[in-house]
This record gives C-alpha cells, structure tokens and sequence, in this order.
C-alpha cells in the first residue's frame, strides 16, 4: 500500500487505505483494511463501519506487510503442511483428512483449496512474500516447493485447467470420478481412503475443542500417536509460533490475527488464542467489536488529534458505543446484513 501512494500529495495519503476481500466474497467474512503511514483515523473508522453495516463483513485491520495478516499466517501452514507430508511419507488424500473437518477446518482442506485458489495464485503468493521479507527468521520455509514449480510449469493450475492436485474426469454414464496426482510419476491415480484411527475417533466428538485435544493428547503427554496426530501436532504448534511471532509485525492484535484466519480461511476453530470457539458458533458479538475498535479509536484520537475537534456525527456514535452493552447475541453474516 505504501508503495502504491508514494509521491502523491500527503493529503491524499491522509485518505488512502486499503481493502483486502477474501475470495468468493459472497461466501468468506474477512475483509482486511490496511491503513498507510499517514491515513487518518476518521477514513479507518468510516470503512470499518460501512464494511461491517452495509456489507455484513468481519473486519481487521492489517499492517502494511507482505500478503497481510491471513495469506501470511495461510500460506505458512499450507507450506508447513507441504513438508510434513514428505517428513512423514503421507499422501494428499491423508493430509486433506487431517487438514478439513476435523480441525474445524473446510472440507476442501490444504490440496483441494490450493485447487480452488489456483496454483498461479499460490506461486505468485509464495514468491511475493519470500521477496518482501528479509528480516523474518522463516523466509526460507517460503521457498517454493519443486512440486508446485512444476505443476505451474506443466499449466495444472487447479480447477481452472482442469487439473491440479486432483483432477476430475468424466466416466460413462455422465457420473465423474476424483483422481489423485502421483508425483513421483506425476500423472493420476485413483483416490486412496486415508485411514487413521484418531480421525475416525474425533468424528464421535462434537465440540471442536475436545476433539483437537483428544488429537493432539497424546503427543503433548509423550503417549503414542498415529501418523495423524503427529501430523495435526506440527501443523498446529508450528503455526501457532509463526502467528505469535509475526503478530507485532502484521498487526496490533493477536485476536485479529485468529479473526483473519477463521473469516478469511473459513477455519471455524483457529488456534491462535486459548478459549476457542466451537465450529456450532463461530461468529463473535458485533457490538463487542465496534465497541472495542472505538474504544481503540478515542485512544488514538487523543494521542494523535489533540487539536484536531471532532465532528458531532463521529462523536455520537463514539458516545453511543462506548455506552452499548456488548452482550448482544452473535450475529451470522445475513443477521449483519440486516
């Protein structure tokens, strides 16, 4: 953002922001709002409002970093999850089984959402971040995998080709049939069942709390755990570290940051902060927010507009929030709209 309005007068900077939309919008909650270095406070609270009301959108505000808040975090765990994968010897199908519902995740998991988004998008992604971040300590974890070269490179771009890391085909009879990219021989086979006894037992618990306790139990107790659970473990853990690492620098928030990922990556049940909550309520008290972010906002009114008056508009609904009591009820993405 701050590269886009280099040069141009500092008034106009004063009015400039930015507006990230996850794709499909209709669909995904996030929009992330990326103030420059000079934005004023009044422009972030007018977008905020319009993006929240009007819009029924969950809102962050993101740093000026490299891909954000919710692509950085993302893109580290779908790599993350790349090389676990070949540490563990597991197969796509077993890691989209451990990467979906079961986490509290989609059910397009790590591979079919890579398929979804584009392995374009992806590369481009990857090398955008790896580019911009020197002074990260995991810049070179942003390396992009052979496989995915070469998928970019051979044009199996996901859904929009046709093929990716699955591809569907047409069998007799108008029915169609999912197969598997082999990537040893990188050409397609028919899709293995991925088998794991801890994921067939997590299906029983509701909650999606106790059920990643009940995954993850046994290798924090030092217990033996299946391929599975080793997997869902460094998945987890090693994200978790990343996000807290990198939370001073994409955003002044780690509640933002487990925001960013649950809106943005339709992950239900994020891991970033204790007291998760379950897939069944997964939407946070609009008036809490804004209560909060206005909260924010008088803040940094008095500490960077001490001369500057406020208008009577921003300064009701400042007084109006600031004395609502957020215990309203959590409101889905159509209640927002209303």
């Amino acid at each position: 953002m701050r590269s886009i309005a280099e040069g141009l007068p500092e008034e106009w900077q004063q009015h400039w922001a930015g507006t990230h939309f996850f794709n499909p919008p209709r669909y995904l909650k996030l929009v992330e709002i990326i103030p420059g270095p000079v934005t004023r406070p009044e422009v972030i609270e007018t977008l905020t409002e319009f993006c929240d009301h009007k819009l029924g959108k969950g809102v962050v505000v993101a740093k000026d970093t490299p891909n954000f808040i919710a692509n950085r975090i993302g893109t580290y765990s779908m790599l993350n999850a790349v090389r676990l994968m070949d540490e563990l010897g597991m197969t796509f199908e077993e890691v989209d089984a451990c990467t979906g519902p079961a986490l509290g995740w989609p059910k397009s998991a790590t591979f079919r959402t890579a398929d979804i988004v584009g392995i374009d998008v992806l590369l481009h992604v990857v090398r955008n971040i790896y580019e911009n971040i020197p002074g990260d300590e995991s810049r070179e974890f942003y390396r992009v995998p052979p496989l995915i070269e070469e998928l970019a490179r051979r044009g199996w771009l996901g859904d929009k080709t046709g093929r990716g890391f699955y591809q569907r085909v047409k069998k007799g009879g108008g029915e169609s049939e999912i197969l598997t990219l082999d990537p040893a021989k990188m050409d397609y086979r028919p899709q293995q069942k991925a088998r794991f006894a801890s994921i067939e037992a997590g299906k029983a618990i509701e909650d999606t709390r106790e059920r990643l306790r009940m995954l993850v139990g046994p290798i924090v107790a030092g217990k033996e755990a299946d391929k599975a659970q080793k997997f869902i473990w460094g998945v987890i853990s090693e994200m978790c570290l990343y996000a807290a690492r990198r939370a001073p620098e994409i955003s002044d928030s780690i509640v933002d940051v487990d925001r960013a990922m649950r809106w943005g990556f339709g992950w239900n049940s994020a891991h970033s902060r204790p007291g998760t909550r379950s897939a069944r309520n997964p939407w946070p008290s609009s008036s809490k927010m804004r209560a909060n972010r206005c909260r924010r906002w008088s803040r940094s009114f008095s500490h960077q507009e001490k001369n500057r008056s406020i208008s009577p508009h921003r300064a009701r609904l400042l007084t109006s929030t600031l004395r609502a009591k957020p215990t309203s009820p959590c409101r889905s993405p159509k209640e927002s709209l209303s």
